[in-house]
């Protein structure tokens, strides 16, 4: 054995486990590029095709009586077509004396994509309430194919652009509205406004990393360790979705978090880095030694993240679970590219992530902190009250949040969804558009529509709590509640 080497061997193996991982990674930084280079490479495929994988639903609250009422509706009365989507036409007479938009639009739903089953509201009877009192605007249910609640908005979305291109004719239009078409439209929606902030935010962020790291080669390395942690964590998601209903809310808040800690984490190592060069360092020894410090906060930092997002699993709704699921691999994924990737890529870098004394950004920082803490401990009861002042007015606005879960009114006009809320409403009430579903044991199901006043005797829309013809099982009944204000959530 080289003597030297044994001795170098022995000295490392009594430094802390941090800086030999650090001595580790500049002294394997090739091969370490090498397997890093080689994960990425394997895991774009699955990265770049995630969104196949995940899913626009799962708001749903799990083990909740609504999802229960929900399932029995699938299982035991799917005529009724709770979860349908309606395609509401328009026209300027009434479709007793010109049928011929609906016919068409009946016709051409007939295997329309998306659809399984559509239902003729000229064959169907008054009480369906498939047509306004004025004749001029009518609902066309339409089930939506699906195996599992991944494919319904899928399907509305499909049915929505069918339906914008059919031509009917003139002063009749048509418009896909319910709860998955307004899902599709929210998700669409929230993935180009995304899409857009990110392009936005693109610019100033390089302008930002420049600045910050004083060096166009250092500014790019957030970025190298950005795309190799989401990479990772979108792959992982991709193999995850495959397996278990996952949102597709996961992928935007995992790119979100990925480039946020991959920025922060990557100026904690590289300032230190720096620091420990500048007073005399070599390039191992001084990766060592920012990995026993600056790594360690790194690694303790990622540590605290993921245990308060795995406490978001409490929640028992499938999109919030997903978004910490995927801020969780994001973080733990640019963690490990920050203690592993980022070391090897500063000593192979050389003196090149380095700048010089006068342009020490870091030096020039410290003291400015330094200074400013100073001035702070002078006077530590007029900095408390002043911060604390400070953070009550920026929490101010929280007082008057109120919380709720979107409607279709959070997509934008002009999407088929909300145009077809609007048209249903304004002609059959605020209550149909999202009926209330309610299932009683059968031999109960009079008494329990006569058992509220406001189901029966203060509410003039008879069709607010009753039980819903010939869809009787022989133990259980259906009751619908049509009303659009407080009563029927005060009734249920």
């Amino acid at each position: 054995l080289n003597p030297e080497h044994e001795l170098d061997h022995l000295a490392s193996a009594h430094q802390p486990w941090f800086a030999r991982l650090g001595r580790f990674a500049g002294r394997r930084r090739k091969p370490l590029m090498l397997v890093w280079l080689l994960v990425a490479l394997v895991a774009a495929p699955l990265a770049l095709t995630v969104g196949s994988a995940l899913s626009g639903a799962g708001w749903e609250a799990g083990g909740s009586t609504s999802v229960t009422v929900r399932d029995e509706l699938r299982r035991d009365f799917p005529q009724i077509g709770a979860e349908s989507a309606v395609v509401v036409v328009h026209q300027q007479t009434p479709v007793d004396e010109d049928p011929a938009a609906v016919e068409q639009m009946v016709t051409d739903l007939q295997g329309a994509p998306g659809a399984a089953q559509v239902v003729d509201p000229l064959t169907m009877p008054a009480e369906a309430g498939l047509v306004s009192h004025d004749g001029r605007t009518i609902l066309i249910p339409v089930d939506l194919w699906a195996e599992q609640d991944a494919d319904r908005p899928e399907s509305a979305g499909k049915l929505i652009e069918h339906v914008a291109e059919v031509e009917l004719p003139d002063g009749a239009t048509a418009e896909v509205t319910g709860e998955w078409a307004v899902w599709s439209d929210f998700n669409e929606s929230n993935e180009e406004a995304l899409h857009l902030a990110e392009l936005l935010s693109g610019v100033p962020t390089v302008i930002l990393l420049i600045v910050a790291f004083g060096a166009l080669i250092a500014a790019g390395l957030p970025l190298v360790l950005a795309i190799a942690g989401m990479a990772v964590s979108f792959a992982l998601l991709h193999l995850i979705g495959l397996g278990t209903p996952t949102s597709v809310w996961s992928m935007n808040f995992s790119m979100m978090i990925g480039l946020a800690v991959g920025i922060d984490y990557s100026l904690f190592i590289v300032s230190r880095y720096r620091e420990e060069r500048e007073d005399g360092k070599g390039a191992i020894e001084a990766v060592a030694a920012t990995l026993n410090t600056a790594g360690k906060a790194v690694f303790l930092s990622a540590l605290a993240v993921v245990l308060s997002l795995a406490a978001i699993f409490v929640v028992p709704v499938m999109v919030f679970r997903s978004m910490a699921l995927g801020m969780i691999l994001s973080v733990v994924a640019v963690a490990f590219a920050s203690l592993t990737l980022l070391p090897a890529i500063l000593v192979a870098l050389g003196d090149r992530v380095l700048v010089s004394k006068d342009r020490d950004h870091d030096r020039g920082a410290e003291g400015r902190w330094a200074r400013w803490t100073g001035k702070a401990l002078e006077r530590p009861g007029i900095t408390l009250a002043v911060g604390l002042g400070l953070l009550f007015a920026l929490a101010a606005p929280a007082i008057g949040m109120k919380l709720g879960m979107p409607g279709a009114r959070v997509v934008d006009e002009g999407r088929s969804s909300r145009d077809g809320y609007e048209l249903l409403v304004e002609a059959f009430g605020p209550g149909a558009a999202a009926p209330i579903f309610v299932t009683v044991p059968a031999e109960q199901a009079d008494q329990v529509v006569a058992s509220d006043p406001d189901l029966t005797d203060r509410h003039p829309d008879p069709s607010l709590g009753r039980s819903i013809p010939d869809h009787r099982q022989p133990d259980r009944c259906p009751l619908q509640l049509d009303g659009g204000d407080h009563r029927p959530a005060r009734a249920v």
